[in-house]
């Protein structure tokens, strides 16, 4: 019992030492506009860094404060009450946020965020736009390797975070030659969650339809048949992508 209170505390205290440092982080990425692009392990590492490095800044600072080294019986007596442990502690966290402010002028980070969202817009936007002489559909590849289709639906700020609200989607299931083997119609709205996306693509809804009918529709295909062939090319087009994709 004894050891799973201190196994407990000894976490407590290592959360308390890598906040202060997960703060400097993203406060480096909100000045610099950038995108976080470090993995959990890097981020908790350079956190740790941040912090580790804050606590000996404040010990060098309290020190000339003493005008001396302070010894360990000093820093216990500095924090042995609340107020002041709180204290220090917040004074950790301000130096914290000035390392992350330095490193958010040195561009530290992924890309820019702002041009990230800017081009996700500006591609929704026209895609959604009620006006545009071109209608299209999409086609949403999911991480899990699921494929859906459907019209995009302009749900005020959906497409701003990423995510995609898709009207009366389509659910595809593949074979492991790339092919669609079966289709399943859903009726309403697909809530995708940006973080479930692999990527999208877009097709003209009018060439869109008219391959979805041509391979799953009771019609008969004349081999003949100039539009027939257009079809063909533009489902085997499909089916490519498909497998392209799967390869990499």
């Amino acid at each position: 019992m004894v050891s799973g209170i201190s196994l407990g505390l000894n976490l407590v205290s290592l959360i308390l030492l890598i906040l202060p440092g997960i703060a400097g982080v993203k406060i480096g990425l909100l000045i610099t506009d950038r995108a976080d692009w470090l993995n959990r392990t890097d981020t908790i590492a350079l956190s740790f860094g941040i912090s580790l490095l804050s606590v000996v800044i404040f010990y060098l600072l309290y020190s000339n404060y003493k005008l001396g080294f302070a010894s360990y019986r000093d820093l216990i007596e500095l924090v042995s009450e609340p107020q002041s442990a709180i204290g220090v502690y917040m004074f950790i966290i301000l130096i914290s946020a000035v390392q992350g402010a330095i490193l958010g002028y040195t561009e530290f980070g992924g890309d820019r965020v702002a041009s990230r969202q800017g081009l996700w817009y500006k591609f929704f936007s026209i895609i959604e736009t009620e006006s545009s002489k071109k209608k299209y559909q999409v086609r949403v590849r999911m991480q899990n390797g699921d494929e859906l289709q459907g019209r995009i639906e302009d749900k005020g700020e959906i497409s701003t975070d990423r995510d995609i609200l898709l009207e009366n989607p389509r659910r595809l299931f593949y074979n492991q030659d790339g092919e669609i083997v079966h289709h399943y119609k859903f009726t309403g709205y697909a809530y995708l969650h940006n973080a479930q996306i692999s990527h999208v693509e877009f097709d003209d809804i009018r060439d869109a339809d008219r391959v979805m009918r041509w391979k799953f529709d009771d019609r008969p295909k004349d081999d003949d048949d100039d539009e027939t062939e257009e079809l063909e090319d533009m489902a085997k087009a499909q089916e490519e992508d498909v497998e392209n994709n799967e390869g990499e």
